[in-house]
C-alpha cells in the first residue's frame, strides 16, 4: 500500500476546507443578493432589483423563492420572454411542480406561443383537471383554430359548471368562429335569457344570424343592441 505523507493529508484537508469555504461564501453571496433584491422589489424598484435577483438565481439556481422573485420582476418590467426562459429551466429541474408548469403555460399564451401553452395545459389536466385549466386549454386550442378540440373542452366545461356565463359565451364564440352558426345562435340566445346579460351578446348574435343568412332576425338584434 502506498504510504500517505503528512503533506498529502494536510493538502487534502486544505482542499476540502477551501471547497467548503467557497460553497459557504457563494451561498452567503446568493442570500445577500436575494434579500437586497427583494427589498428593492417590495419597494417597487424593479430595475434595481433585477440585477441582484439575477445574480442570486445564478449563484443558487435551486432557490425557488429567489427564482419566483426574479420571475415577478421580469413580469413587472414586461420582459415575458426572459421570464419564460427562467421558467423553462425551472420546469426542467422539477417537471412535477404544477405551479411552475402552469406559470410557464400562462406565459407561453401571453407571448402567443399557443402550441406550447396547449401542451402544458394538457400536461396539467392529466394530473389535476380543473375548470380553470380546461378553459385555458380551450382558449389555446381556439387561437390555433383547433375548433373541434376547443368545443370538446368547452362542452365538458359547461357540463361541469353550467351556470358559468364566461364559458357559455366562449362556447358560442368558438361555435361562430368555426362556422357552426346554428349552434352559436342557440348558445347566444341562451345567454340572453340571463338577468345579467351583457349587451355585446346582442351584437354577437346579430353577427351570427347575418352570417347564417337570417338577415331579418339579424336586423332586429342589431336594433336591440343599439337600444341597450
Amino acid at each position: 500500500m502506498k504510504r500517505i505523507t503528512l503533506f498529502a493529508v494536510i493538502a487534502s484537508a486544505l482542499a476540502i476546507l477551501g471547497g467548503t469555504s467557497a460553497v459557504f461564501h457563494l451561498t452567503q453571496d446568493a442570500y445577500k443578493a436575494y434579500m437586497l433584491g427583494r427589498r428593492h422589489f417590495d419597494a417597487g424598484r424593479y430595475g434595481e432589483a433585477l440585477p441582484l435577483l439575477t445574480r442570486a438565481h445564478a449563484l443558487e439556481p435551486g432557490n425557488r423563492e429567489a427564482a419566483r422573485y426574479l420571475l415577478w420582476t421580469f413580469d413587472k418590467l414586461g420582459r415575458q420572454e426572459d421570464a419564460r426562459s427562467v421558467l423553462e429551466k425551472l420546469v426542467q429541474q422539477a417537471p412535477e411542480d404544477t405551479a411552475s408548469v402552469l406559470w410557464l403555460a400562462d406565459l407561453s399564451a401571453a407571448v402567443r406561443d399557443f402550441a406550447r401553452a396547449e401542451a402544458l395545459y394538457q400536461k396539467i389536466i392529466t394530473r389535476e383537471p380543473s375548470p380553470e385549466i380546461r378553459r385555458k386549454l380551450a382558449e389555446a386550442l381556439a387561437w390555433q383554430k383547433k375548433y373541434a378540440g376547443a368545443l370538446a373542452e368547452l362542452t365538458l366545461l359547461r357540463n361541469e359548471i353550467p351556470d358559468n356565463a364566461a364559458s357559455a359565451e366562449l362556447f358560442a364564440d368558438v361555435s361562430a368562429w368555426s362556422g357552426n352558426y346554428g349552434q352559436a345562435i342557440d348558445a347566444y340566445r341562451e345567454l340572453l335569457d340571463r338577468r345579467d346579460v351583457d349587451k355585446r351578446i346582442y351584437f354577437k348574435l346579430a353577427e351570427a344570424l347575418r352570417f347564417a343568412g337570417r338577415n331579418d332576425e339579424a336586423v332586429e338584434m342589431y336594433r336591440k343592441y343599439a337600444a341597450q
